[in-house]
């Protein structure tokens, strides 16, 4: 971006040049047509002013990358986020399943949210009460800011302070995608942290989405649907969703024969049970609604 502003201030400056060239030999050659003088004179000044504007749109590009290259900083320092072996300095770890979605293709500039399974691995060691993470595909900022909540969570659960140790987060794919950032994998990592703390089995057939929020309480995702898709075609039996999200709009076709031969197919959104939906795809899984995080682990945690 900031090399295309810098291409379009080139082009314009060498372009005033040639016009004042112009409007110099126009002037040599003709001194009296005055017109001619005058629309060189105006095209002259407006070009002026774009140059003055492109310059201070040039100096905010500079700005916001700066600013950028900071915020990037700051959060590389806020969560360390490094590649971290702990080989030989483990006190305890557990691997749960994530799900999360990508954009992928549908067709001429259409594309469609396709559901994936994730894994995560959570270490505890012995540490200054940092978060480390070890991401392959790589997510962003949300998901770090989610493990931060997940780690406060956490402390208030199992009542302690995490100040001597680390968490060590490495999350992996057997696919090679780009997943969606945010923050939906909250819930179930906080779980995971509690379960590894405290040496808790965890089950293999639950399957999370929802975001964890500093009190507790479980916050709305997106692609719940292609979500809950993957992880019932992962062997999913349980599949826990955030609160009011256990219902889902779907386009339903409608058709009207107007004429013997001719039918108008129209489309309405209606809401349906998402475990209906899924049950209609050939899909065996339940789905039930979750607001905070002790939900969570009653149903995840093996008995």
């Amino acid at each position: 971006m900031k090399k295309v502003a810098y291409l379009i201030l080139t082009l314009s400056l060498i372009l005033n040049i040639f016009l004042s060239v112009e409007l110099y030999k126009s002037t040599q050659a003709n001194p009296a047509s005055e017109i001619q003088i005058e629309t060189l004179k105006n095209e002259l000044n407006r070009l002026s002013k774009e140059n003055n504007l492109l310059k201070k749109q040039v100096e905010v590009l500079n700005e916001t990358l700066q600013l950028t290259k900071k915020s990037l900083e700051y959060y590389r320092k806020k969560y360390n986020t490094v590649n971290v072996s702990t080989h030989g300095n483990v006190l305890g770890s557990k691997t749960v399943n994530l799900v999360a979605v990508s954009m992928e293709p549908a067709g001429f500039f259409e594309y469609k949210y396709v559901g994936h399974v994730l894994q995560a691995e959570i270490e505890i060691i012995n540490g200054e009460g940092r978060i480390l993470t070890n991401i392959q595909p790589k997510v962003g900022i949300d998901l770090q800011n989610s493990l931060e909540a997940a780690k406060e969570v956490a402390e208030k659960v199992t009542g302690r302070k995490f100040s001597n140790i680390d968490i060590v987060v490495s999350i992996s794919s057997n696919e090679k995608i780009e997943v969606v950032d945010g923050p939906s994998a909250g819930a179930i990592l906080t779980a995971a942290i509690i379960a590894t703390v405290e040496n808790k089995e965890m089950r293999k057939d639950v399957f999370c989405t929802g975001t964890i929020e500093k009190d507790g309480s479980i916050g709305q995702v997106g692609g719940v649907t292609e979500k809950a898709v993957a992880a019932a075609e992962r062997g999913g039996k349980l599949f826990l969703v955030p609160e009011g999200q256990g219902k889902i709009r779907k386009l339903v076709p409608h058709e009207t024969e107007i004429i013997p031969g001719l039918k108008i197919i129209k489309y309405k959104v209606v809401t349906v049970n998402l475990q209906d939906y899924l049950k209609e795809k050939g899909y065996n899984i339940e789905v039930v609604e979750v607001s905070n995080i002790l939900d969570v682990i009653n149903l995840v945690f093996a008995k």
